[in-house]
């Protein structure tokens, strides 16, 4: 029986010890646990400055230190669009139009699909107004010249190539 007894004994001094690194490790852990979310909330703060600044250098407002109010919508796709616009394209009496009436290029896509009964989609009038010899750019059709010449003032002299037709 002392065979037996020792062996009881020696477990419950292993169990002993289990509990007692137990214990520490629960202690360890709850002084941890501040420290963690500490760094967890510092981890989060630095997150959310890095978007700020990712979404401040889309902006039009950052890239030239003015307020632009062509697209007020803050969408992500909106602020990449426009920060891709050039500084000639900003310049273009279409786009000072739109600026003064609040308007975007989808509106002028679907006002043309109206008037013309042709569909014009967003990109091909967003390229309208790049200068001559722009890769992007292309001819306005005579028709929707006339018809933005008419709806909003932009003169046919504006545009770097009239397509007839």
């Amino acid at each position: 029986m002392p065979r037996y007894s020792s062996a009881i004994e020696e477990a419950r001094r292993r169990r002993e010890w289990c509990e007692e690194m137990q214990r520490k490790l629960r202690k360890e852990a709850d002084d941890l646990e501040p420290v963690i979310a500490a760094l967890l909330a510092e981890e989060q703060h630095f997150a959310r400055l890095d978007d700020e600044e990712n979404t401040r250098a889309l902006t039009p407002e950052h890239r030239h230190n003015t307020i632009d109010t062509v697209n007020p919508a803050i969408s992500s796709n909106a602020l990449r669009s426009q920060a891709r616009m050039a500084d000639e394209v900003k310049k273009h009496r279409l786009v000072a139009a739109l600026e003064k009436k609040g308007l975007t290029f989808a509106d002028v896509a679907d006002h043309l699909e109206k008037k013309l009964g042709r569909k014009f989609p967003r990109s091909t009038v967003q390229s309208w107004p790049k200068p001559k010899g722009d890769q992007y750019g292309r001819g306005i059709p005579a028709d929707a010249a006339n018809e933005l010449r008419a709806w909003l003032g932009v003169p046919l002299s504006a545009w770097a190539r009239v397509i007839p037709g």
